[in-house]
């Protein structure tokens, strides 16, 4: 929740004190591009050092920053500063899901993974409205200052972590070239990362033009525009749950491939139908659906993610993955508001529904995603089971 508070708290602060849309921008771009700087770290530390104190030094660096944040009043520095807050929860998160990945049994794997989708959907869902009302009854050092709080339980939850086991030597190199050959080595992992980074462009560039399309083409409230967020994010929520429920069924038919390619044609759709909507209540629906869409989609891919690569390498794989979501994410702002300007918020709707399909469609030309994917086994147990057959 503190992320999600702590950044619609400066964007509101920015605004009113007029510093424009360029200083907006600048601190979305301070936190996603200290992930892509720092990935080889990340992957680095994440692999070989314990999560314990991972989490007691990022974790207390984190608190220290956060609440210089709070007592800085220029702008310039507010952004740096988020830029070093990214930077070390760059580091925390790889190390974190890695700890999940290997904490987890296979059959209870998308469970897991949806519970982390949720916690962070449930941050995002609560904290820009809780921000909200800060700013009206208070001013963003207090949002800054609880944020600082909620960073304490990292730390906090290191000490209650079980002592670590020693920590396990790691064959070879770790780090973001390692990291993204491990994925590039997968070619089912190749083509859902690929639909997912297609996805993080078209969202990021609605989401700038979603302003205009609510408050200038259909004549919505700001209290309407607030309640898009809040209804994406609880989609979010939803889908994350259902994928976790749907893929640790026994039995299920659908594997994390089949959801994550039925989500990203739901999310071409409902993107694409939101261009022609012409009422508020129609867009609050399609916003559900979109949610509901990406959440089942990130289980999926994180699912696949873990099972599709060397356990030894999961954190350079998690840091790298980090690096090209980042990177999309920055060269998605960096279209969003020539895209808007260019050719209005329905047509940027339009533009990135289609695409999404398009992408869909190119996946799908060279051949069905691997009937025998290795999803469901570890590239260790794939190992054993080749030397198997030919002994």
């Amino acid at each position: 929740m503190g992320d999600g508070l702590a950044i619609t708290a400066m964007m509101l602060d920015f605004h009113d004190r007029g510093t424009g849309g360029a200083t907006i921008a600048a601190l979305f771009l301070a936190l996603a591009v200290p992930s892509v700087a720092v990935a080889g770290l990340a992957g680095r530390i994440a692999d070989r050092v314990p999560l314990q104190k991972v989490l007691y030094g990022a974790g207390t660096a984190l608190v220290l920053v956060c609440v210089t944040m709070a007592y800085a009043r220029s702008v310039v520095i507010t952004v740096l500063l988020t830029a070093v807050l990214a930077g070390l929860m760059a580091v925390v998160m790889p190390a974190t899901q890695k700890a999940v990945a290997s904490s987890t049994s296979d059959a209870l794997l998308s469970k897991a993974q949806a519970r982390m989708s949720m916690s962070a959907n449930m941050g995002m869902l609560l904290g820009p409205p809780i921000a909200g009302v800060l700013m009206d009854v208070a001013d963003v050092r207090v949002a800054l200052l609880i944020d600082a709080v909620t960073y304490l339980a990292l730390p906090v939850s290191a000490w209650l972590l079980p002592p670590a086991a020693p920590a396990r030597s790691v064959r070879g190199r770790s780090g973001l070239v390692p990291g993204l050959r491990a994925i590039s080595a997968q070619p089912t992992l190749i083509r859902v990362i690929g639909l997912g980074l297609v996805i993080i462009f078209a969202m990021q560039v609605t989401n700038v033009a979603e302003v205009f399309l609510v408050k200038d083409e259909l004549h919505a409230s700001s209290t309407a525009f607030g309640l898009i967020t809040m209804v994406l994010a609880g989609g979010q929520l939803a889908g994350a749950w259902s994928a976790g429920v749907v893929l640790t069924r026994s039995g299920t038919p659908l594997s994390p491939s089949a959801v994550a390619l039925i989500a990203v044609a739901a999310t071409g759709v409902a993107v694409f139908l939101v261009s022609v909507s012409t009422r508020m209540d129609l867009v609050f629906v399609l916003t559900a659906l979109n949610g509901l869409a990406l959440g089942g989609f990130a289980v999926a891919r994180q699912t696949i993610l873990v099972r599709l690569t060397d356990s030894d390498l999961h954190g350079s794989v998690f840091a790298a993955h980090g690096a090209l979501l980042n990177t999309t994410v920055s060269a998605g702002l960096l279209m969003a508001g020539v895209m808007t300007a260019l050719i209005g918020p329905r047509m940027v709707y339009a533009v990135t529904g289609l695409l999404l399909l398009a992408s869909l469609t190119m996946t799908l030309l060279p051949g069905k995603l691997p009937r025998r994917s290795r999803e469901g086994s570890s590239p260790k147990a794939d190992r054993a089971a080749t030397r198997a057959e030919h002994s």
